[in-house]
């Protein structure tokens, strides 16, 4: 159970896109048994099992998984329709057709699927429509994998587990930060920041890098320029192959973007020489067409990046990541991070103190402090966040890839995490200190501090100045 707490620690906010894989109406091997799992419990579909194409589709009977992920099911005969409807979420289709329509909230949505339903006949005139299980799982917001070795669909109802978990919680002391934090969204703002990173292996220094960053930020728009020093020399000690060059390194980076849009540009001189392209050429990145090509939506994260919803950036996150990346019962490694979630950040962990809000929370080892300080008017000005103690390497065993036996062989006990973060007055600190014996440690520190500014950012190259696209090479 421990192990599966680990993921709580840190959510890494990625947008990972759902396993899919074009499919058509085919004859199916009805062999082996197909199971299908929802919410770590097996779905009983009687005599009208779930079935799998020659193109490995899954399909499952329309009314019972619907029913089962708590619909009222219905059939039109006139229309020749099929619905389900569960809360303010409406489902219709029809055997045959591709298309089918999502009504959430009284906006509709039609949607084509890449393979049609089919009705399988009962041998008394009647019959069960058959849909793709990914789309009739994604249609109320679910998540959906596959175990090839149990040969299992597995679902998790992403929309399920946070109505169990948030009901009756609120998050109103969370919603003053969050309007805190929307003030860097409005007008322009310089910023100028430092850092330090050390890091060590097997008793030796790897990297020691020292970092400036100074730029201009408007909205989603940017424009910085990064400066970097990295000495790397302490891996000679473990890589004698490693080239000379490479040992130490200073190298600038200047960016310009417009995250809204994603575009964004990068002029370094040591990555062009990398990618063996004219020194000073500016190196243009598509955003939008990279999601694109991987089937999401830019502006979908965009939005969430502009207006961050620390929920709905979960909801999303966890209704796409791929089910079998997930350490042990997917649906625990999803229901429980939420519920360390709500432990930290709903209204009910916070006490009020004379300086503002502190909620305290202990995960896997981990104590966990989380302070908004506010002014007379109880508006957030500032936070602060602690974290502290130590993951043990039996908390951690089961959940890190595989890497017990090399655990044994370097005797790793755990790891110390020390974070320290904090905002105020328009400054923000950072220290970060992870220490896994003699396995690895990582130091880091950083500060940046941020003031209005009358400039705004610069959000392409220069004029006439050379570009070159990534994503073009990169296809």
């Amino acid at each position: 159970m421990k192990s599966k707490r680990i993921s709580a620690v840190v959510t890494v906010i990625v947008m990972i896109i759902a396993l899919t894989a074009p499919a058509m109406a085919a004859p199916v091997d009805e062999s082996p048994v197909i199971s299908v799992n929802l919410d770590g419990w097996n779905i009983d579909f009687n005599e009208f099992a779930p079935e799998l194409s020659d193109s490995g589709r899954t399909f499952l009977p329309f009314r019972q998984v619907f029913e089962a992920l708590g619909c009222t099911v219905g059939y039109d005969e006139e229309l020749k329709t099929a619905t389900a409807v569960r809360g303010d979420t409406t489902v219709i289709m029809q055997p045959g057709s591709r298309e089918a329509v999502i009504i959430k909230n009284g906006a509709e949505t039609k949607i084509n699927m890449d393979v049609a339903s089919y009705v399988k006949s009962d041998g008394s005139g009647g019959g069960y429509t058959y849909v793709p299980v990914r789309f009739a799982a994604q249609a109320l917001g679910c998540n959906v994998g596959w175990d090839q070795a149990s040969r299992t669909v597995i679902i998790v109802d992403i929309e399920k587990i946070f109505d169990e978990i948030l009901a009756g919680e609120s998050f109103e002391t969370l919603g003053k930060y969050m309007a805190y934090y929307q003030k860097y969204n409005s007008g322009n703002w310089a910023f100028d920041g430092t850092a330090t990173v050390g890091m060590s292996s097997m008793g030796v220094k790897i990297i020691d890098a020292d970092i400036s960053l100074n730029g201009l930020l408007s909205g989603m728009k940017m424009q910085f320029d990064m400066s970097m020093d990295m000495d790397m020399s302490g891996l000679a000690a473990l890589d004698d192959t490693m080239p000379e060059e490479m040992m130490k390194m200073s190298f600038d980076i200047d960016v310009r973007g417009d995250v809204e849009r994603g575009v964004l540009f990068m002029n370094c001189d040591l990555l062009n020489e990398m990618i063996e392209i004219p020194a000073g050429t500016w190196i243009s990145i598509d955003m939008g067409a990279m999601f694109a090509e991987l089937g999401l939506d830019w502006s979908e994260f965009a939005a969430m990046s502009n207006n961050p919803d620390l929920m709905q950036i979960y909801k999303t996150v966890y209704s796409s990541i791929p089910l079998d990346s997930l350490p042990g019962d997917a649906y625990a490694a999803v229901r429980e991070p939420l519920a360390e979630f709500a432990a930290l950040l709903g209204d009910g962990a916070f006490e009020k103190t004379s300086s503002g809000y502190t909620a305290t929370i202990n995960v896997s080892g981990l104590n966990i402090t989380l302070t908004f300080t506010t002014d007379a008017a109880d508006e957030v000005t500032g936070y602060s966040l602690k974290i502290d103690g130590n993951i043990s390497a039996a908390d951690m065993s089961g959940s890190a890839g595989g890497f017990d036996d090399m655990f044994g062989m370097f005797g790793f006990a755990g790891v110390s995490v020390s974070i320290s973060a904090s905002e105020a007055n328009d400054k923000q600190t950072m220290s970060v200190s992870i220490d896994a014996g003699s396995l690895f440690s990582l130091s880091m520190d950083m500060d940046c501090t941020y003031k209005a500014s009358n400039s705004a950012p610069q959000t392409a190259p220069p004029a006439g100045a050379a570009a070159f696209d990534l994503f073009e090479m990169m296809m």
